[in-house]
């Protein structure tokens, strides 16, 4: 999802993504103006013209627009029990995909963004066996697919000023900078500043990007010039997921991340992904607000990655009671009395990081 959401159309990128997640026949969205008025849709398993030709139409109409702009963000709803009755089942909307959403309990959750407001939906799965989607894992995914949003949202939708677009993924230890036309940094958010300045990944080389210490990228500097010439946006990977440090280098022509016409046409944006990045700045809050030591911080991360106390201490090649003991010293620290305890605490740490 994460891969998907920095592609060109990242919206049905995403709905590929989150359908082969969940295993489902069918995983929809809707991109929502703050207005309630649908704006752009993505969808697996169902007729991608008839979805536009549904905007085209409906939009001014939209069955749906009062719970949207009633329901909390976040929330799991089922759309069988919440958003359908009598009069929506009278629309045209439930005429078309009333087999989606009638069948197998499918479940929706309300997603706010900077610009927008994303209603996410899915039915039942592929395998019968499996049961319906349960609630439970579409709002586990809940902060996943925010960061999706996120990203996608911004290129997409966000009618800021330059700098303000760049600056909103700091949080998130996303690196973006705007390239001008001879390769210089017109703009670049903190998350870049840092990777410049830790010279791993990228540095400065007279003035203009080139490879860091640590990895090998000699097409960077070919997709940078094929992007500016041919206004196709191109993407590079760096390192592997058995690494402590692997990413994405994704350069979009500037008119088509930002909307963006004349003087503008020959720049790039540049998006950098570190995977270290969000999880070290994760463990610097934990410490610095629990005073976790780092030790304690691995463990968590690895809690919040999903691992087992077995899977941990294999891992970091300790005995498991080790691990627990880690566990034990967290939940003094934090204020927690479980491992549910504690993920949910880090769940809300990780959000606001």
């Amino acid at each position: 999802m994460y891969r998907a959401a920095l592609q060109p159309e990242p919206l049905e990128n995403w709905s590929r993504s989150i359908a082969n997640l969940l295993d489902t026949q069918i995983a929809g969205l809707t991109v929502l103006a703050p207005s309630g008025l649908a704006v752009e849709s993505g969808s697996v398993g169902s007729n991608l013209e008839a979805w536009k030709d549904y905007l085209e139409k409906y939009q001014y109409i939209n069955p749906l627009r009062s719970f949207w702009q009633t329901a909390p963000p976040g929330e799991v709803f089922r759309i069988d029990g919440t958003l359908i009755d009598d009069k929506f089942r009278n629309t045209e909307f439930y005429s078309r995909y009333r087999e989606h959403l009638d069948l197998g309990g499918g479940v929706c959750m309300l997603l706010g963004i900077r610009t927008a407001k994303v209603l996410v939906h899915a039915s039942q799965p592929r395998k019968p066996q499996l049961g319906p989607i349960e609630q439970e894992l579409l709002a586990y995914l809940r902060d996943d697919l925010l960061l999706c949003f996120e990203i996608a949202g911004t290129l997409m939708l966000a009618t800021n000023t330059a700098a303000n677009i760049i600056r909103s993924l700091d949080q998130k230890g996303i690196g973006v900078a705007l390239l001008t036309e001879d390769g210089r940094i017109e703009h670049a958010n903190g998350s870049m500043n840092e990777m410049l300045h830790a010279g791993s990944v990228l540095r400065m080389d007279q003035g203009k990007l080139a490879p860091g210490s640590e990895i090998r990228l000699p097409e960077l500097s070919g997709m940078v010039n094929r992007t500016k010439k041919s206004g196709v946006s191109g993407r590079l990977f760096y390192g592997d997921t058995s690494t402590e440090r692997c990413g994405s280098i994704i350069a979009y022509p500037a008119p088509m991340a930002f909307d963006w016409e004349g003087s503008h046409e020959s720049k790039v944006v540049l998006l950098v992904t570190d995977s270290s990045r969000p999880k070290g700045l994760l463990a610097d809050r934990l410490r610095k607000t629990y005073g976790l030591t780092q030790a304690e911080t691995g463990v968590a991360g690895m809690l919040l990655d999903g691992k087992t106390s077995r899977h941990m201490a294999t891992e970091l090649r300790l005995q498991i009671n080790s691990v627990r003991a880690h566990l034990k010293a967290i939940y003094a620290k934090t204020g927690t009395h479980s491992q549910v305890e504690l993920l949910k605490l880090l769940q809300i740490e990780k959000e606001n990081t």
